[in-house]
């Protein structure tokens, strides 16, 4: 089976793109399965809004018709704004995706409803897609008796799918991530190791990353591919400010770099595909002769060289700490704390 991953997506043109649909037909050369990031509920924007630092990103406009357009068979929505408008967004989300037929997972009613995957079968293969969303953040995670997504916790992500490969033996996983920094190019310590653990013991065929805003990079982990972030895909009117960030590096423009990856499930291969948002043009674009713009360095992700690395290269000196789960946690609550104190305050 082939499933083309597509990341972040955003909405809100009130006509389908000329550049979706050559996209769309892009996909379809491939005769590939399309699944991308969903980044907010397709809803009017009527529900009552959470409070948060970041945006509310609600999709309007025709993103029905792009996603159709775009041949999209399946979207993750454990992410940072699916819960924008709260239960209403939510609901109306679910509700389109289901008249259009588009699978979904990562978010729901309750927290068992947000674990469950989207499937995918062909012939006698078939696909369990998980979606899991980061607090810190500003993911809203799901409870017991909560609407919400999927938490990206090490516990509930190793149970979660062990559990269901118990139960499904012989299925394919794929867990996607929506986590890290934003503007950061390389991951963090705590989401390789994850990743590792992943890899290295089987749970998985892929991981796929994406929330940073631009592309991170792509590895091979005991022979399961690994992206780390996909980087943005597709935020219509948005797509010029995100443009203008500029790192202090070749690629400057990192932003501008997306990255498709096209996954053979069947033969546990994949290729990275570079899409590219040619801002003169205002079109979003696949570019045979770009390659990804960044790579792992050869260092232990877990070391202070490479954690000096990576916020060296950050456009936001957000904190790197290594990846053990007690002095990560420290690190991010204190840092969301006093994050929040200024936005609220």
């Amino acid at each position: 089976m082939k499933l083309l991953f597509f990341g972040d997506f955003s909405y809100d043109f009130d006509f389908v793109a000329e550049d979706i649909l050559s996209i769309g037909e892009f996909a379809r050369e491939k005769d590939a399965k399309v699944i991308l990031n969903l980044e907010g509920p397709i809803t009017d924007g009527s529900g009552r809004e959470i409070r948060k630092r970041g945006k509310h990103l609600p999709q309007r406009g025709k993103c029905g018709e792009a996603l159709a357009a775009l041949g999209v068979s399946g979207v993750t929505l454990a992410n940072n704004h699916m819960m924008d408008y709260c239960v209403k967004g939510l609901n109306d989300t679910l509700n389109e995706l289901d008249k259009l037929n588009i699978k979904h997972s990562g978010a729901g009613i309750s927290l068992g409803e947000a674990l469950e995957p989207m499937v995918f079968c062909e012939g006698e293969e078939s696909i369990a897609v998980f979606s899991f969303g980061w607090d810190i953040e500003e993911t809203v995670y799901a409870g017991l008796h909560k609407s919400g997504c999927a938490p990206r916790k090490e516990t509930v992500i190793l149970d979660t799918l062990r559990e269901y490969s118990v139960k499904h033996p012989g299925r394919k996983i794929i867990a996607a991530l929506h986590w890290g920094f934003e503007y950061n190019p390389y991951p963090l310590p705590r989401d390789t190791e994850l990743a590792r653990k992943l890899c290295e013991t089987d749970l998985v065929c892929a991981v796929i990353g994406h929330h940073s805003h631009c592309p991170q990079p792509f590895e091979i982990i005991n022979g399961k591919p690994v992206f780390y972030s996909l980087g943005n895909f597709y935020y219509s009117s948005r797509r010029h400010k995100y443009s203008a960030r500029r790192f202090d590096y070749d690629p400057s423009n990192l932003c501008d770099y997306c990255i498709a990856a096209l996954l053979d499930t069947a033969h546990l291969s994949a290729e990275p595909l570079v899409f590219y948002y040619d801002i003169e043009k205002d079109r979003t674009e696949f570019r045979e002769d770009l390659a990804i713009p960044v790579s792992m360095p050869e260092m232990d992700p877990g070391s202070e060289e490479y954690r000096h690395f990576a916020l060296s290269k950050a456009l936001h000196k957000n904190p790197i700490p290594g990846p053990g789960r007690i002095e990560s946690d420290l690190a991010f609550l204190k840092f969301n704390l006093k994050r929040n104190l200024a936005r609220y305050l």
